[in-house]
């Protein structure tokens, strides 16, 4: 995630967001209270990225922060308006080299006890599996929601798991001295970019193969088919489909 972020130049390029609907507070005090006790119990949302010896980047571990939540009242706009409010919001991406805690809040009501919780974070700290540690917390803190929550930091933080991965790795020397030498005096990525191209616009050139006309009509079906046929049908059918697209791009190799 951090190389996607460099080659992209771009804050913004793991930048990740996850919508809940918050029910039973009428305070913006228990999801404060979730969200930065998760960000007390979990370093990676604390982390930024250092220069250490070498040049290697490194993690730094910082102190917990309170997470920024801003508050928003959207009870006098129907469901419509406010989809558009929340889709109209900026997307504000993250310095990993200086800002922590890796997570910001919207809290926008939507009723006299209801909220819609609008969490951003940067992907390099939180995933698909990070929204059941959240929903957890937030069920730990809103009163009468009657859920087991987690409780307590990780029995292994970031950091473990990056020591582990070292371990395993510290075997693979060889293997690392002989890709150092079969790519020695290779071009860098970079260098096979114009000047105004910058990262991630190449140079080359654009080669468009038209498809047979029974592939090309195999391909326009499988987007109608989910709606058409039931599901063990619209299965099988898809399947035959790709396998038909599969046969002919193996037959251009």
């Amino acid at each position: 995630m951090w190389l996607l972020r460099e080659v992209g130049q771009s804050t913004t390029a793991t930048a990740i967001a996850v919508r809940l609907r918050v029910h039973g507070i009428d305070t913006p005090d228990p999801v404060q209270r979730a969200l930065d006790r998760l960000v007390a119990e979990h370093e990676v949302l604390r982390s930024v990225i250092v220069t250490g010896a070498g040049g290697i980047q490194e993690t730094s571990v910082m102190p917990p922060k309170p997470v920024p939540v801003t508050v928003h009242d959207l009870r006098s706009m129907d469901a419509a308006g406010q989809d558009a409010y929340v889709a109209a919001l900026p997307v504000a991406g993250f310095d990993l080299t200086a800002d922590t805690p890796l997570l910001r809040a919207d809290l926008l009501w939507v009723g006299d006890a209801s909220a819609d919780l609008l969490v951003s974070s940067d992907h390099t700290a939180f995933d698909g599996w990070s929204i059941a540690v959240l929903m957890a917390e937030l069920a730990r803190h809103i009163p009468g929601t009657g859920h087991p929550a987690v409780t307590g930091a990780p029995a292994f933080q970031v950091g473990d798991v990056a020591l582990a991965e070292q371990q395993a790795l510290a075997g693979l020397e060889p293997l690392r001295a002989y890709w150092a030498d079969e790519l020695a005096g290779a071009a860098p990525p970079y260098e096979v970019l114009s000047a105004t191209d910058g990262p991630g616009r190449g140079r080359g050139g654009r080669v468009t193969l038209p498809l047979p006309e029974r592939t090309a009509a195999a391909v326009g079906e499988l987007r109608l088919m989910e709606d058409e046929l039931p599901d063990a049908i619209a299965g099988a059918e898809i399947a035959d489909n790709l396998d038909l697209i599969d046969r002919e791009l193996a037959s251009r190799k």
